[in-house]
């Protein structure tokens, strides 16, 4: 399935309009939630029944979004829901590439970005899961870059966007994730062409030490630099 025609049902899901808002169960939530745990507990050797358990709790989530008109907080409740169980069951899946579970994880990825993009929108770094989010479209970039496939660009963009907010999250000074900033942006800049993206890789890339500059800032740099400016 396309990523543009899972983003557009999801969608559908978020934008429904009603006279009347129903209230969300608390309880089916608070349900939902402990089944999250309850999976994310399981052995490594388990990891079959921890995805099928956060796979279940995905779906119920998505179909009780469609089911009602709900306020807006209400949906990014929901949401929240939907796009961490699709990330959990996707992380459990443990698939190897060109097999018929990489297609599957990919799907799931997908509905995961499309659920916690407009949760972090809405919500911020700090009250919406932007780890998840991260890993997600991280992991899109790579299936876009392995696979060559058209929504790359979009993918490297949300990988930009989940490395903004984890480095928000660290309180802007984190070593580490400063670095996967930057490696994310010259390499979002150079699929774009937009100078802007690498010079704002470049103020990053200062800010290190002269003699410990880090090896994947480094490398990124120098793929694309002279690239870039030639």
């Amino acid at each position: 399935m396309r990523f543009a025609t899972i983003c557009a049902m999801v969608g559908a899901a978020l934008a429904l309009q009603g006279p009347a808002a129903a209230q969300v169960d608390a309880e089916r939530l608070s349900a939902w939630k402990e089944r999250i745990d309850d999976a994310y507990g399981l052995e490594w050797e388990e990891r079959e029944d921890a995805t099928s358990q956060l796979l279940a709790v995905a779906q119920e989530a998505e179909e009780y979004l469609a089911s009602g008109t709900f306020t807006p907080e209400e949906r990014l409740d929901l949401l929240n829901i939907v796009g961490t169980s699709y990330f959990g069951a996707a992380q459990h899946h443990d698939s190897e590439w060109d097999t018929p579970e990489d297609v599957l994880d990919r799907e799931w990825l997908i509905k995961t970005v499309s659920a916690l993009e407009p949760l972090l929108a809405a919500r911020g770094a700090f009250d919406a899961p932007a780890y998840d989010f991260r890993g997600a479209a991280g992991q899109l970039f790579d299936h876009a870059r392995y696979h060559d496939l058209p929504e790359l660009t979009d993918w490297s963009r949300m990988r930009v966007l989940g490395n903004r907010y984890m480095l928000e999250r660290a309180g802007g000074e984190d070593e580490f994730e400063r670095e996967l900033l930057a490696v994310s942006l010259y390499e979002h800049g150079w699929l774009t062409q937009n100078a802007a993206l690498i010079s704002e890789a470049e103020e990053l890339y200062a800010s290190f030490p002269e003699d410990d500059k880090p090896y994947a800032v480094e490398r990124a740099r120098e793929s694309v630099i002279t690239d870039f400016q030639s």
